[in-house]
């Protein structure tokens, strides 16, 4: 007999950053492991229905759910909760995964990597952890953090090691707000990852040095961040708080 701790049945979930790499991996595991709707947000329009009629075809027994957000913009956040909520009969997950990585290092991509990555991290988890509370019912939110927020992120920019460890912050604070409301917040690490985000890095003398860094001597691979997400939504981590789990081969251990 299967193991139904992990399953997410009879729960619906609202993820951001729902047209990259890390986001499509965890909403088809979330939906594999029977969520029953999920809201999709993102800043691409194009390649965010692409993945919502992706999954509509994978999973059409389901609802999912589509809408264009700008993470950056309290009143875009809030239109989408409402949005969220005509759509699903209850939000149950929330997932802020939005996130950008400009390389080149500048007080602009200072501005726009804190404005994604930490503020609209905290727009998302207060505007729809607000609503949780008032529903009742407890919950779970998963943040996505980095390794860069736990060590020095050179040669990547330094607003993004710097948003990054704003999210475990967030997280430890968030904690303690909605803990006495029976949702749980807790955030993912993870290394580098093959995603389109560290497509500068292949091929040039930066995969190589953080390969011999990493004692696995490799990148992350699809399929292999999602367990740590189910775990942290489903009932299978119910009385894991505050938490971060480290998703990175090891590389932060090797340093």
């Amino acid at each position: 007999m299967g193991d139904d701790r992990y399953s997410v049945k009879g729960k619906n979930a609202v993820l951001s950053g729902a047209a990259g790499g890390i986001g499509v991996e965890v909403i088809e595991a979330l939906l594999k492991h029977g969520l029953d709707g999920i809201v999709l947000l993102d800043f691409d329009g194009k390649k965010l229905e692409a993945v919502r009629d992706q999954f509509r075809k994978q999973f059409p027994d389901r609802t999912v759910e589509s809408k264009v957000v700008d993470v950056t913009k309290v009143k875009e956040i809030q239109e989408s909760l409402d949005f969220a909520v005509q759509k699903l009969p209850s939000i149950d997950i929330i997932l802020p995964f939005a996130g950008i990585l400009p390389t080149e290092e500048s007080i602009e991509n200072w501005d726009k990597i804190m404005a994604v990555n930490a503020s609209g991290a905290y727009y998302m988890a207060k505007v729809y952890g607000d609503y949780m509370v008032d529903q009742e019912k407890g919950g779970s939110i998963v943040f996505v953090a980095s390794i860069a927020g736990h060590t020095p992120s050179y040669p990547l920019p330094a607003a993004y090691g710097a948003s990054k460890a704003a999210i475990l912050s967030l997280r430890g604070n968030m904690s303690r707000m909605y803990g006495p409301h029976d949702i749980r917040v807790n955030s993912i690490s993870p290394g580098f990852w093959e995603t389109s985000m560290t497509d500068f890095t292949r091929e040039t003398p930066l995969e190589d040095v953080f390969n011999e860094r990493n004692p696995l001597h490799r990148y992350g691979q699809k399929g292999e961040l999602s367990g740590a997400v189910m775990l942290l939504a489903s009932d299978a981590g119910s009385y894991i708080n505050a938490s971060d789990i480290m998703i990175d081969g090891g590389f932060v251990a090797k340093l």
